[in-house]
């Protein structure tokens, strides 16, 4: 059921398209200034009373995709060293596992890279008019967002450090990313919750 959750993403016009399709569902949408913002104390304060005050019990974090690791398609984006490619991942991972705290059961979203723009990024409002200029429907539009939002998203515990010998990572993430990648988006998300 999507009563009792929320999503999260950053910035105002990713929210209002999410709100636009979503908000008939029941689904409640919320956006914080830049996605390193959740690390400050006042921000996640107030987007803990705002989960708290509309009763969510189910957060999807759904930040932009950036694509960082493509020198040949995107070159404009590409960053030589690996540890930079995953910024919006990282915060998003910290984010949901931040939240968990709350006792949320708290989901990380990667959007699709058949949303993808020329410059490699993925982003809600970008998605919108990328379906609507298609021809898409708003039900299908709908129908799209929803499946992102349950079939291209992972538990947040799935960030958390492991060793990489002994659990099975799940099968979306292992789809998004390969066992290096997984590795260095868990030690950075480890390095901005205990620093």
């Amino acid at each position: 059921s999507d009563v009792c959750s929320s999503d999260l993403t950053e910035g105002e016009f990713k929210a209002a398209a999410l709100d636009q399709v979503l908000s008939s569902r029941g689904i409640a949408v919320g956006a914080i200034p830049g996605i390193s913002m959740a690390k400050t104390e006042s921000v996640f304060t107030e987007i803990s009373a705002w989960i708290k005050a509309i009763g969510a019990e189910k957060v999807v974090v759904a930040y932009d995709r950036e694509e960082k690791g493509d020198r040949k398609n995107f070159p404009e984006s590409y960053k030589e060293e690996k540890w930079r490619r995953f910024d919006s991942v990282k915060w998003a991972a910290y984010l949901a596992l931040e939240l968990r705290r709350l006792n949320l059961e708290t989901r990380v979203c990667l959007l699709p890279q058949s949303w993808q723009d020329a410059g490699g990024k993925a982003d809600w409002d970008g998605a919108l008019a990328k379906l609507t200029s298609e021809g898409q429907t708003p039900r299908q539009i709908e129908a799209e967002f929803l499946r992102v939002l349950r079939e291209e998203s992972v538990p947040a515990v799935e960030f958390e450090r492991r060793d990489l010998f002994r659990d099975k990572d799940s099968e979306v993430l292992s789809r998004w990313f390969d066992d290096e990648s997984i590795r260095i988006i868990r030690n950075g998300v480890e390095g901005l919750r205990y620093v």
